[in-house]
C-alpha cells in the first residue's frame, strides 16, 4: 500500500481520514499488526497542522466501531414485520442485488422512476461516497432527487446571497485575532482542535466573547458570556452595526469598494434597530451591547466562528446573513478574519455537473422532495413513493417529523433499501439490508470546513465480513440494472482524480494523489 509506513515490529501504518461531518477535517494514523490484519491502534497524525497528534473522544475509540459485534455483516433480507423486533435471513450478495433490481425495474415499469426516492446525507463525508456513484446511479435511473436541507442549506444559501459564494475563515488563523466571537457553537466540545489556535490567540492578548443563551464549556472558556433570547441573533448583529455606523467606525472606503446597496441598507434598515429596542428584543443589557460593538470594531483583526444552531430557527438564513455582513461593515472581510461558519466549505467545491454525470437524465426533470419532509413524501405523495433506497443516514432518527417517517416506513407496499454499519432504526424497515464498511476499509478523499486541508483515506485493513464502500455498492447495482455507461466502472481512484481539477476550484492547486498518497493529506 502506497501511504503505508513499515515498522520493525509487524506492524504498518496508514493514512486514514476521519469520515464525520465536523470542521476540524482530521488525519489518523492508523497501526495495523500486520500478522493479523487488524487495526490495533488510532492515532491523530502527528504531521497534520489541525489534527495535531491527538483526536476526539468519537475517534479515539473508533476502533470499537470498526469491530463492533453488532455490525452488519453481511446481506439480509427481512422476514418478518417490519419496524422494531424485525428478524433477518443471511442472503448472498447476488441474491440482494438481484432482488433489488428485479423490484426497482418493477417499480420503474408500472410506476416509473419517480417512484423511487434516495435518501442519504453525511454518514461519511467522503466526497466520493457521501454522493459520488449513487448520485449517477440515480441519476442514470430519473428517479427522485432529494433536497439535501437538514444541515446547513439556510447558512450556504445566506453565504450566496450574501458573498457570491461558499467560504469559510481559516481557525489557522485565530493566533492573529484580536476579538473573537464565538457565536451560537460550542466549540469546546465540538471543536476541539481549534482549541489550541484559540488559546494561542488569547496568549496574544485576543478578547474571545461567547454569544449563546445557554451555559456551556464554551461560555465558561471565554473571557465574557453574552445571552441573548433565543432566535435574535439577527436583531443583536443589526444594533451592533447601527452602533457602529453611528460613531463611524464602519470602513466607508472598503463598503464603497466592494459592496452593493450599502447605502440603501443604511437608510431602510439599520434604523430601525435603535439600542433600545435592540436591547428589548434580545434581553441584553444596553451597555453590553454598546460594549460589543466597540470592541468588535476597535479592530479589523476580527473572527466570527458560527455554528449550525443559528441556522435551525425560522429565519435562520436571516440571522446568518447578519451576521456575515458584521466583518463587511468594519472592512476585516478583506483581511485574515471574518466570519467561520460550518456550511461544507469552498473546500468542497467542485465539478459537480461533470461527477454526478447530470447529462445522464437526458432531459428529465424528476420531482423533488425535501429531506426533513419525509414523512409527507412517504405517506402524502401522489403518485405514491413505491421505493426508498437509504445510504449514509439514518432517516428514521434523524427527520425532523420522526412519527411520521416511521408511518411511512411502514409501509406495506413500500420497497425499502438500507446500506449501512449497524442495525440502525431504519434498517429495522428495510426489506433488503445491505452492510456498510467504515473508515479503515475504504479509499476516499476528505475535506474539512474549519480550515483549509485535504486528506486522503486509504484502506487500512480488509472489509470486514462481507461489506461494501457506497462505491462499489452502486457500480455492482448499475451491472444488475443493466447500466453500461463507463462511469459506472471508474475506480476510486480516478474518481478522486476527477474531483480534484485546479481548474474548476483552485483551492486544488498544488494537490495531487501522489502527494496525499505521499504525506495523507494536503493544504488547499
Amino acid at each position: 500500500m502506497e501511504n503505508a509506513t513499515i515498522d520493525v515490529k509487524g506492524t504498518k501504518r496508514v493514512h486514514v481520514s476521519c469520515p464525520h461531518d465536523c470542521p476540524d477535517g482530521c488525519s489518523m494514523s492508523v497501526t495495523v499488526d500486520q500478522k493479523s490484519g487488524k487495526a490495533v491502534r488510532v492515532e491523530g497524525d502527528k504531521t497534520h497542522p489541525v489534527t495535531q497528534g491527538f483526536l476526539c473522544g468519537k475517534v479515539n475509540s473508533y476502533l470499537e466501531y470498526v469491530y463492533n459485534d453488532r455490525r452488519v455483516l453481511y446481506p439480509h433480507r427481512r422476514i418478518g414485520p417490519k419496524g422494531p423486533g424485525a428478524e433477518w435471513e443471511r442472503i448472498t450478495w447476488d441474491e440482494a442485488l438481484n432482488e433489488i433490481a428485479s423490484r426497482l425495474k418493477s417499480i420503474i415499469d408500472i410506476d416509473g422512476a419517480e417512484a423511487v426516492l434516495p435518501f442519504s446525507y453525511s454518514g461519511t463525508m467522503g466526497m466520493t461516497g457521501f454522493l459520488g456513484m449513487g448520485q449517477r446511479f440515480f441519476n442514470r435511473m430519473g428517479a427522485c432527487r432529494l433536497e439535501r436541507t437538514i444541515c446547513t442549506a439556510a447558512g450556504a444559501a445566506a453565504e450566496q446571497y450574501t458573498f457570491g459564494r461558499v467560504g469559510d475563515a481559516n481557525i489557522e488563523n485565530l493566533p492573529k485575532m484580536d476579538v473573537i466571537l464565538l457565536w451560537g457553537t460550542n466549540i469546546v466540545s465540538t471543536g476541539v482542535h481549534a482549541m489550541p489556535f484559540l488559546e494561542q490567540a488569547r496568549k496574544n492578548g485576543a478578547q474571545i466573547i461567547a454569544i449563546d443563551p445557554r451555559v456551556t464549556r464554551t461560555t465558561e472558556f471565554a473571557d465574557w458570556h453574552l445571552a441573548p433570547k433565543p432566535g435574535t441573533d439577527a436583531a443583536l448583529a443589526l444594533g451592533m452595526m447601527k452602533l457602529i455606523v453611528d460613531k463611524g467606525l464602519h470602513d466607508e472606503d472598503f463598503l464603497n469598494k466592494n459592496t452593493v446597496g450599502w447605502d440603501q441598507f443604511v437608510d431602510e434598515r439599520l434604523h430601525e434597530y435603535s439600542l433600545k429596542k435592540v436591547a428589548l428584543i434580545t434581553g441584553l443589557e444596553e451597555s453590553d451591547i454598546l460594549r460589543l460593538a466597540d470592541l468588535y470594531a476597535s479592530t479589523k483583526n476580527s473572527f466570527i466562528r458560527c455554528n449550525w444552531g443559528i441556522q435551525r430557527h425560522e429565519n435562520g438564513g436571516a440571522m446568518m446573513r447578519a451576521i456575515k455582513l458584521l466583518p463587511t461593515v468594519t472592512g476585516a472581510t478583506g483581511g485574515d478574519g471574518g466570519v467561520c461558519v460550518s456550511t461544507g466549505g469552498e473546500l468542497r467545491v467542485f465539478n459537480e455537473d461533470r461527477f454526478f454525470r447530470s447529462e445522464l437524465l437526458k432531459g428529465r426533470n424528476p420531482r423533488v422532495f425535501n429531506m426533513i419532509q419525509l414523512g409527507d413524501a412517504l405517506n402524502k405523495a401522489d403518485p405514491k413513493v413505491k421505493a426508498l433506497f437509504v445510504w449514509n443516514a439514518d432517516p428514521a432518527n434523524c427527520v425532523p417529523d420522526t412519527k411520521a417517517a416511521r408511518q411511512g416506513l411502514s409501509r406495506s407496499d413500500l420497497f425499502t433499501v438500507v446500506h449501512d454499519t449497524f442495525y440502525t432504526d431504519s434498517a429495522l424497515y428495510a426489506d433488503i439490508l445491505l452492510p456498510a464498511d467504515t473508515a479503515l476499509e475504504r479509499m476516499d478523499i476528505l475535506a474539512g470546513y474549519g480550515a483549509y486541508y485535504y486528506g486522503l483515506s486509504m484502506p487500512a485493513i480488509e472489509k470486514v465480513g462481507e461489506s461494501l464502500d457506497n462505491s462499489e455498492m452502486f457500480r455492482r447495482l448499475a451491472e444488475k440494472m443493466g447500466y453500461t455507461e463507463d462511469c459506472f466502472s471508474q475506480t476510486d481512484e480516478e474518481m478522486i482524480e476527477e474531483i480534484i481539477d485546479p481548474e474548476f476550484n483552485p483551492l486544488f492547486e498544488g494537490v495531487t494523489l501522489d502527494l496525499l498518497k505521499q504525506q495523507g493529506w494536503a493544504k488547499g
